[in-house]
């Protein structure tokens, strides 16, 4: 609900504009997300070490955000040309 209200600035009047409607919906599902990440979270870390647990999650991930950040160009303001592929 707080997301919700946040999402809408206090007001309950409600947009049509596809980008807001599209990016209002990816922060509504964010708390049902965190949920989810948080109980499953749990359960693996009776199993595993929790060290081991967040350098896994670390890893993967840094590695699911570099195609995105490669998309927007965002390396490239950081990494020296000589690194970067293509």
């Amino acid at each position: 609900m707080g997301t919700f209200i946040v999402i809408m600035g206090g007001s309950i009047n409600l947009q049509t504009n596809q980008q807001f409607l599209l990016g209002s919906l990816i922060l509504l599902s964010t708390p049902i997300l965190w949920t989810a990440y948080t109980l499953l979270g749990k359960s693996i870390m009776e199993k595993y070490s929790p060290f081991l647990v967040v350098a896994y999650v670390n890893i993967f991930g840094g590695l699911f955000l570099i195609p995105f950040s490669l998309i927007k160009g965002f390396l490239t303001k950081f990494l020296p040309r000589a690194l970067m592929v293509g």
